[in-house]
């Protein structure tokens, strides 16, 4: 640890599928979570650290176990993942709108009873329950308008989740991409479809448009986990 604190990195992310072993090795394997506080215990006062969970409909209990996880083994940082059905995201493991609704919400409340910093990642409605309940400023998808995602063959999407390529780096310049794809400027102008089009939030929020590809064929259309899209 004396060796990554010398070398200048500045945080370390550990995953947590769970806030007990049972629940995090049920996915990553027996021994998994003790070997994931072995590893946070030995950065603990060297090297600051963030704690990443996934929220799917099987650990979604977990949450507020986690917040005391955390805060108590001093992470710097907890990041919550809402599941994206892509790869190995199974649609069955996803929870739904209500229930996200209700987790975004315990999460705002959370987030300024402790000592953490917090954020939500693919659960773009956050930044709508921020602005309504804590008054904290989140951001909505940034999928092509704030970042991209570039694969190691040089194919670009507009995030990881997406399987929406809009070109090549090989083949063409980056910032010709950047500028001139029809699909990222798209993204850009929230020109949404469906209810995501209609919502007074689509500047704020804009939907998850992984999530709206996975379920309707349609990158810019409704996001299936809004309450206010279903």
């Amino acid at each position: 640890m004396d060796e990554i604190a010398a070398s200048g990195i500045g945080r370390v992310s550990i995953s947590l599928d769970g806030a007990t072993p049972k629940m995090h090795d049920g996915n990553r394997g027996l021994g998994s979570f003790q070997a994931a506080m072995m590893g946070i215990d030995a950065l603990c006062g060297k090297v600051d650290f963030q704690i990443n969970f996934t929220i799917t409909k099987r650990n979604e209990a977990h949450v507020p176990a986690v917040f005391d996880l955390a805060e108590a083994k001093g992470a710097k940082a907890l990041h919550f993942f809402f599941l994206v059905p892509t790869g190995r995201g199974r649609p069955e493991d996803l929870i739904s709108a209500e229930r996200q609704e209700e987790l975004l919400m315990q999460i705002d409340r959370e987030q300024t009873e402790r000592n953490l910093e917090v954020r939500v990642t693919c659960a773009p409605q956050y930044s709508r329950i921020a602005q309504q309940g804590s008054g904290r400023r989140a951001g909505g998808c940034l999928a092509g308008r704030s970042f991209v995602f570039v694969s190691r063959k040089g194919d670009v999407y507009p995030c990881g989740y997406l399987p929406l390529k809009v070109g090549n780096i090989r083949e063409k310049k980056f910032l010709e991409i950047w500028e001139s794809s029809p699909e990222l400027r798209a993204l850009r102008a929230r020109d949404l479809n469906g209810r995501c089009g209609q919502c007074g939030y689509s500047e704020a929020c804009g939907g998850c448009r992984a999530r709206a590809m996975a379920k309707t064929g349609d990158f810019l259309g409704p996001d299936p986990s809004c309450n206010l899209a279903v």
